[in-house]
């Protein structure tokens, strides 16, 4: 954020909200009105509703966890998928960097990114973020059964029913975030107007999940 900052990015609408404001405007909702300052208030507040609600829901029952010592192997399991994620969208946002800074040197607009990850997924990048989040959920999964398994007035039933639905949350409120909300289908909405290749591109290549099959027989081969 402090980069883009610097860089002027914040002199300008990001596209996502573009996007946004686009499917307010076919709601009837049109800019300058007192219904688009509410519905601009309202997507603030989801936003910090998840960020300081729903994703803060595996940190809350990792801290809550005082009954088990040492790592399970779930726990364990979960880090190392952790950090499987996190590679994978690191090097998905490095291959696209690399490939935009090929084709500014060469003059080349307009261009579609199907370099390494790209070629299996169209937004590999998300795909990468959401598992980071699908980690953490595993990674507290045994704080949850430690929690179950608690025997506390203070901890009331509903409590642990509410806890146990919540611990998904995070996952499924990223992975609608990541293709609905702000994430895939915005992007590609201006992609196909300044990339000529892009709608074959969708028609050859899925928008989130890689193709596992592709991807295992070519790095296999």
């Amino acid at each position: 954020a402090i980069m883009m900052t610097i860089q002027g990015h914040m002199n300008q609408e990001l596209p996502r909200y573009l996007f946004q404001a686009k499917r307010w405007k076919e709601m009837g909702i049109h800019r300058g009105t007192w219904r688009f300052v509410l519905k601009m208030q309202k997507e603030i507040f989801m936003q910090a509703l998840a960020n300081i609600g729903v994703l803060s829901i595996p940190a809350a029952l990792a801290i809550s966890n005082t009954r088990d010592s040492g790592l399970k192997f779930m726990e364990i399991s979960g880090i190392f998928l952790w950090g499987l994620a996190y590679a994978f969208e690191h090097a998905s946002d490095m291959q696209k960097l690399k490939f935009q800074v090929q084709c500014k040197k060469r003059g080349i607009k307009g261009a579609c990114c199907k370099e390494g990850f790209w070629s299996f997924s169209r937004h590999p990048n998300y795909f990468g973020e959401w598992g980071v989040w699908v980690a953490l959920t595993v990674i507290v999964f045994p704080s949850l059964l430690s929690l179950l398994q608690e025997e506390n007035e203070k901890i009331s039933r509903l409590h642990k029913i509410l806890m146990s639905l919540c611990i998904f949350s995070p996952s499924i409120a990223m992975y609608i975030c990541l293709t609905w909300w702000t994430g895939a289908i915005p992007a590609e909405h201006y992609s196909i107007q300044k990339r000529k290749e892009y709608k074959e591109y969708v028609k050859q290549v899925p928008m989130f999940f890689p193709d596992f099959n592709k991807m295992i027989s070519h790095y296999l081969r």
